[in-house]
């Protein structure tokens, strides 16, 4: 179970979740994808909890019991600096602690454009990527990108279907078991959209400018060859860009959420690898 907080950010009031399970030897801070709540991730924070991992994590503005148009989680420097936020939150309940930054789907946009123009990016140790969107698997056309990126400049709250579908994310009975479908949405802002694909086309060419404070450091990237949301083929391309410090790992046939496995696995390999991952850290295994 989680205990709740309220993360101040922004001018706004964000619903926080705080996973601890005893005296840890880091802190994993997480952000969520499109349409979910940071709730869904218990499973995955009650192993990290097992190995004296804890867990932080925020419903991001537009999701979940934080507020804002179902969705609509824009404009970009305004989420990179709810992460900030969230960053000094962990950093003050856990002070000399080493924090590591977790981005999932629409999360691991976020958390990568953080890497390189957040404020406070050099303060993760290290950084863990799962099924990022770089590019969907169905990616609009630059002539539909432009139009889009227009739109969002007139109406940014504007809402389209996000197309995402439960069977297409990983296991049914955990999928539905972690669901609360009163704070599920399949919808997306245009500024959401606009925001994610012009940082993904960046990343993906390696032109993506900022602080840089978080280059270098080690990161993990994981994707499912099952996906049929995010772009498989984008984040081989992403990964193959990095240097030494990034540690790609694909996981054959496992859906969109790959800590949820597929139609038959329930992903607990892939949190058993992330937790290994982690533990063998300079600042966890030193």
């Amino acid at each position: 179970m989680f205990n709740e907080f309220v993360l101040d950010a922004s001018a706004e009031s964000l619903a926080g979740y705080h996973w601890h399970a005893g005296e840890p030897d880091c802190v994993v801070c997480l952000v969520h994808g499109i349409g979910e709540h940071a709730g869904r991730y218990g499973r995955m924070a009650a192993m990290f909890g097992a190995s004296r991992i804890d867990v932080l994590s925020v419903d991001l503005r537009g999701h979940g019991c934080s507020p804002g148009v179902r969705g609509h989680c824009a404009p970009r420097r305004v989420v990179l600096s709810d992460v900030d936020s969230l960053l000094r939150y962990a950093e003050s309940r856990y002070p000399g602690k080493p924090l590591v930054l977790y981005g999932h789907s629409m999360g691991g946009n976020i958390v990568l454009d953080f890497m390189v123009r957040g404020t406070l990016s050099a303060k993760p140790c290290a950084y863990v990527i799962s099924s990022p969107w770089i590019e969907l698997v169905n990616k609009a056309p630059q002539l539909a990108y432009g139009f889009i990126k227009a739109m969002s400049l007139a109406k940014p709250d504007f809402l389209v279907g996000s197309g995402i579908k439960p069977e297409y994310l990983g296991n049914p009975e955990i999928i539905e078991a972690e669901k609360r479908a009163e704070l599920v949405h399949r919808c997306i802002s245009l500024e959401t959209v606009a925001d994610c694909i012009g940082v993904g086309k960046a990343l993906v060419k390696g032109k993506l400018k900022g602080n840089g404070g978080g280059l270098g450091k080690p990161m993990l990237v994981m994707h499912g060859s099952g996906d049929k949301i995010c772009s498989i083929d984008s984040t081989r391309k992403f990964a193959s860009l990095q240097g030494g410090n990034c540690t790609y790992v694909e996981w054959e046939g496992y859906f969109h959420e790959i800590h949820n496995g597929n139609s038959e696995k329930d992903g607990k390999e892939v949190i058993e690898a992330a937790i290994e991952w982690i533990r063998r850290l300079p600042e966890l295994s030193g």
